[in-house]
């Protein structure tokens, strides 16, 4: 926790400055409230105006400095669980997909969402009422050396402070506060978009891009698994270009996989194409032209958002778009799983067509849908798990 203290010390630091400030005029305006009152039973009046204008800046400075103090506690508060959240993520993204795997999705947002929070409310959220109380039981303590007729008063009014202050800048905070949880609302639904695609931000090898944005669910072909080394061989060995995958420090640098559900992400079209890197609006909308997406092969469409997991999309235009983002990457080895689940017999004519169009890369295909006639296309067709 001392790292994520660290760096937001500005924030914990000013409202550690901003409380004793508005402590220090608590107390002082006690004093000239006295003095009011003294100098009014006199019938002084120049004097109680003087001391009457004292308590009131004394009472604007308290009221002043307490906002301060409460908006620094809070943005400490929200910068070091937004931190914590940070590198809660991160290490789920760093996972080894087989171990991501093993629990369920629910799991890592219950994680990301609980214990950030349990975290911030016993611990960031407590650092500054803690010098808060301390602050004031310091001051009233010293106020009973200086004046032991009126402790009575300033201790009930300290002790208080938390319950009337809040009131005169109550608008304020709720307004702040509902800034807070919308940005919550919105970090989490990102999250969960995230999770739902972990394997492609995986494949595509996009954790850092994916964290500087802050800053799936299949069953597994065994032959993919094996491809992607999800697992290894226990007989045998597997070779790309001669070359056994063993050797390679990740086959993601040499495969693409496009799952059977098409997973896209709560973002423009553009940059569920390009995952976030350098690719030109030119390059896209050939893409997409090929593809049978002409409608979207312009520059407003790119820039248009689509909606989480494509729910603004028909299910053949998702799978094209998925298509689309895997030629775009232009890998040796491209592996289809499932491409024409849960399609119309005419949309799943037309995904067949395009992927028999994808030319020169190894293209694998695992699907248990495909026509027979277009089968003949291919240079192998392998039955697996048939008598």
């Amino acid at each position: 926790m001392k790292k994520y203290q660290r760096k937001n010390r500005a924030h914990y630091i000013g409202a550690l400055v901003f409380i004793l400030i508005s402590t220090i005029f608590a107390v002082v305006l006690q004093f000239f409230k006295g003095d009011v009152l003294d100098h009014a039973i006199v019938e002084d009046a120049a004097a109680t105006l003087r001391y009457a204008a004292l308590l009131i800046v004394s009472i604007l400075g308290e009221v002043l400095f307490y906002y301060f103090y409460k908006r620094s506690g809070a943005k400490f508060s929200v910068e070091c669980t937004r931190l914590l959240k940070h590198d809660i993520f991160e290490s789920i993204l760093r996972q080894y997909y087989v171990t991501y795997k093993e629990k369920q999705q629910g799991e890592y947002v219950a994680k990301y969402v609980g214990e950030a929070d349990m975290i911030k409310s016993r611990y960031f959220q407590m650092l500054p009422l803690f010098w808060e109380i301390l602050l004031k039981i310091i001051f009233v303590s010293f106020a009973l050396f200086l004046l032991d007729l009126r402790i009575a008063l300033i201790t009930i009014l300290l002790l208080t402070t938390p319950l009337y202050i809040p009131k005169l800048i109550e608008k304020r905070l709720q307004k702040a506060q509902t800034e807070y949880l919308k940005t919550v609302e919105e970090n989490l639904a990102k999250v969960n978009d995230w999770l739902s695609g972990f394997e492609i931000i995986k494949n595509f090898s996009i954790e850092r891009q994916i964290l500087l944005k802050f800053d799936e669910s299949n069953t597994l072909s065994i032959a993919i698994n094996l491809l992607l080394r999800y697992y290894d061989v226990a007989s045998g060995k597997i070779t790309v270009d001669g070359v056994p995958i063993t050797e390679y420090g990740s086959t993601y640098s040499a495969i693409t996989v496009v799952r059977q559900e098409a997973v896209l992400f709560h973002e423009t079209l553009r940059n569920n194409l390009t995952m976030y890197c350098s690719v030109s609006d030119e390059e896209l909308i050939k893409m997409l032209q090929s593809l049978g997406l002409g409608r979207f092969a312009n520059l407003q469409s790119l820039d248009a958002v689509i909606t989480e997991n494509g729910a603004n999309l028909s299910d053949g235009e998702k799978k094209r778009i998925c298509l689309a983002r895997a030629l775009l990457r232009n890998t040796d080895v491209l592996i289809l799983d499932e491409p024409l689940a849960n399609l119309d017999e005419s949309t799943a004519g037309k995904i067949e067509d395009l992927i028999l169009s994808v030319s020169g890369k190894l293209l694998i295909v695992v699907s248990y849908q495909f026509s027979e006639e277009k089968l003949r296309s291919f240079d192998n067709v392998i039955a697996l798990g048939t008598q």
